[in-house]
């Protein structure tokens, strides 16, 4: 292994640092990682991204989508002690509730949310429910 490759911060902790860096680019909306700002989250990206933006620059809004669901991953984290969870295609959020486990593919829900109306509340309300949370 190179000292380059071993210098860069694990995948959790470059998720901790795009959604912070996000929070900081876009600090006129309230995103302060509660299960609340997802609402916010989701006026932001039906605002400036739609599904008319989608074959506009792909290396752009993979970027933008890797921002949005570290966003809302770190809201789960952060809101009900979530984990961050490395699969065989992609990362996840893993959240144990009263009522069961969810694992919540944060990165497709913000590759959907660029094509789509965006739904992260309304995700997060639907998990959240199915596990006891809320």
């Amino acid at each position: 292994m190179s000292a380059d490759a071993s210098a860069d911060p694990d995948p959790p902790e470059s998720f901790r640092v795009a959604a912070g860096e996000f929070v900081d680019y876009w600090d006129d909306y309230p995103l302060d990682f509660t299960p609340a700002s997802l609402r916010h989250l989701d006026s932001l990206v039906d605002t400036y991204y739609g599904p008319d933006d989608v074959d506009s620059d792909p290396e752009a809004l993979s970027g933008v989508a890797v921002q949005l669901g570290s966003y809302l991953g770190e809201t789960l984290v952060r809101a009900h002690d979530g984990a961050w969870q490395q699969g065989r295609l992609n990362w996840s959020v893993t959240l144990e509730g009263p009522d069961g486990e969810a694992t919540v593919n944060v990165f497709g829900v913000a590759a959907g949310a660029l094509a789509e109306p965006a739904a992260f509340h309304g995700t997060y309300a639907e998990v959240a429910g199915e596990i006891g949370l809320v």
